[in-house]
């Protein structure tokens, strides 16, 4: 089978190569065998999978440690074989199903083993196409809001990069749990955030003056007026930053300290991103491991858990996409690719730019 692996001296830093097709395990009742139909891109995987959360000393060596091992997270699929010896499987021969594949092990290729444990029937009103395009994003945005930071019906969070992968399924996420939900994008991706349900939206290019201005008209408008009693109620109950990395362009805006610096958050609220450097990504592992929490208060990296996700997949499915209420989680697809050496890179050299606008799938099968 065709599958596509990292490698450092390649263009992209991956290539494709041919693989044995897995086979379902006689003595393990863990995964199921899986055609995949498509895979859904994120910027981690064109980050060689260690993204931002080496020293930058250590990138090179990342990168090298990489070479080989599979490509991707997020996918869908059909099930062709379940589990021989465990007639309680969940699943059936047949099932569409959608999910997400453990580091480096890799969801860009023909087959795989899904574990069971990863992966939901598909949600019957999305496409197999759609439906790859939501586990990890819709997972981050999931656990963050309404697990990690329990967020209320009511609450006011501001989402910065809200028309990317992650942000613009967050903006659905919110709406969905009842949050009024301020919005960072550019001009030209207000009209399709407004339609996703944001109450406000800014355009990142005004500068920050007008940024905070904006942001803090934003909060009187969407706040109750009991709540308004000076400067300090002018506060966002969450900020999550989605575009916040190590790049110069991203750390030219310095969301988080504007935020800080002019008190748009109090001490019960929280600065929230999902990209940072070396010491968050730390702290952030130990924290997901081990339950001790080293951020200063109210700044934090979020890391998604997806081993034993099934539960806040089925949820997704569930109760924000296959519900009978108006608000109804969809991910804008922006572009289709190949499942080819070309359509891969294409679809990283697109991540690296940042301007997707939704995500990017690459069609394995027919």
């Amino acid at each position: 089978m065709r599958a596509i692996v990292y490698s450092h001296r390649d263009k992209e830093g991956v290539k494709e190569v041919e693989l044995n097709q897995p086979q379902v395990r006689p003595k393990t009742n863990t995964h199921v065998l899986v055609k995949v139909f498509y895979c859904g891109v994120n910027p981690v995987d064109a980050k060689y999978n260690v993204g931002d959360k080496l020293p930058h000393w250590l990138n090179s060596l990342g990168k090298l440690s990489m070479d080989g091992r599979g490509v991707g997270y997020d996918f869908s699929g059909i099930i062709l074989e379940t589990p021989k010896n465990d007639p309680n499987c969940p699943f059936s021969a047949g099932d569409e199903i959608f999910g997400t594949m453990p580091p480096t092990i890799g969801s860009f290729r023909e087959f795989i083993l899904a574990p069971i444990d990863q992966i939901a029937l598909k949600p019957k009103s999305l496409e197999l196409r759609e439906a790859a395009a939501i586990p990890l994003s819709g997972l981050t945005s999931l656990q963050a809001l309404k697990y990690d930071f329990n967020q209320k019906t009511g609450n006011i969070i501001l989402i910065i990069g809200a028309s990317g992968g992650v942000g613009h399924l967050s903006v659905q996420v919110a709406k969905k749990m009842g949050l009024k939900v301020v919005a960072i994008c550019s001009e030209e991706n207000k009209s399709f955030v407004s339609d996703l349900g944001a109450d406000e939206v800014i355009d990142y290019k005004k500068g920050n003056e007008e940024i905070l201005v904006k942001l803090r008209e934003s909060i009187v408008l969407l706040k109750n007026p009991d709540e308004l009693n000076g400067k300090k109620s002018l506060t966002f109950h969450m900020v999550f930053d989605c575009v916040t990395s190590l790049s110069k362009e991203d750390r030219a805006y310095d969301y988080k300290n504007l935020i800080l610096k002019n008190n748009l958050i109090n001490e019960l609220s929280s600065y929230v991103a999902i990209g940072g450097e070396f010491t968050d990504w730390l702290k952030a592992g130990i924290k997901r491991r081990m339950g001790f929490n080293l951020f200063k208060k109210n700044q934090e990296l979020f890391w998604v858990r997806f081993p034993q996700s099934a539960p806040f997949l089925e949820e997704l499915k569930n109760d924000f996409i296959d519900c009978e209420e108006n608000l109804k989680l969809r991910p804008r697809i922006a572009k289709e690719l190949p499942f080819s050496i070309s359509g891969v890179r294409e679809a990283f050299q697109l991540m690296n730019r940042r301007r997707t606008v939704g995500k990017i799938v690459l069609k394995v099968s027919d």
